[in-house]
Order: structure tokens, then C-alpha cells, then sequence
């Protein structure tokens, strides 16, 4: 019986923001605070990135549902704004702390 084990730990890599639309993809580093402005095929979509944090501060449904999902702030949270066919995901630090294990 062969153990593989990997642990994989890369300090230096920032988590990001992966923001999808139909307009294409964006990534934006999620310690710089901005506000990014995305259309979609019913109007522009408002995402701020502040304080390690990302949120919908405004969509154009009238129910305002993207913005009531409130914040997301570790890697691997994600938001969806599907009337507005945009997408928004933390990618990074979750990914470090992971460990794959293999047995043959």
C-alpha cells in the first residue's frame, strides 16, 4: 500500500473577486476597496468590494433581491444576481488551507 499526501500552503497569493457577466470576466483583489459597475441585460448591476467585503449595492429588478443577499467575505462565498445574469465569487485563501489526500 502506497500514502500519497500533498499539503499545498501559498502565503503570498491575495484572495480575489471573480466578477462574471455577460460583458465577460473580471478579477479585482478583494483588499481594494471599489465600486464596480457591470451591465447585464437588464441594466448595470453596482458591486462594491470594501473593507473585505463584497456586496450588490445596486441592481436594476425592482425587488431588489442581489442587494438584500447581503456581504460576502471569505474565498469561496459566492453571490448571484440572475436576473441580471451576473456572478460574483471570493477565490483565494480557502483554497491554501485545503489538503488533498490520496490513497493507492
Amino acid at each position: 500500500m502506497v500514502f500519497s499526501l500533498a499539503a499545498s500552503r501559498d502565503e503570498g497569493v491575495p484572495e480575489i473577486v471573480r466578477v462574471q457577466s455577460a460583458e465577460g470576466e473580471f478579477l479585482y483583489p478583494l483588499n481594494e476597496s471599489r465600486l464596480v459597475r457591470v451591465n447585464g441585460p437588464l441594466g448595470t448591476t453596482e458591486v462594491e468590494i470594501d473593507d473585505g467585503r463584497v456586496r450588490v449595492t445596486e441592481d436594476p429588478g425592482y425587488r431588489q433581491i442581489c442587494v438584500l443577499q447581503g456581504g460576502i467575505t471569505r474565498a469561496g462565498d459566492w453571490l448571484a444576481c440572475l436576473p441580471n445574469q451576473v456572478f460574483i465569487r471570493i477565490e483565494g485563501r480557502a483554497d491554501r488551507d485545503l489538503i488533498d489526500a490520496q490513497t493507492y
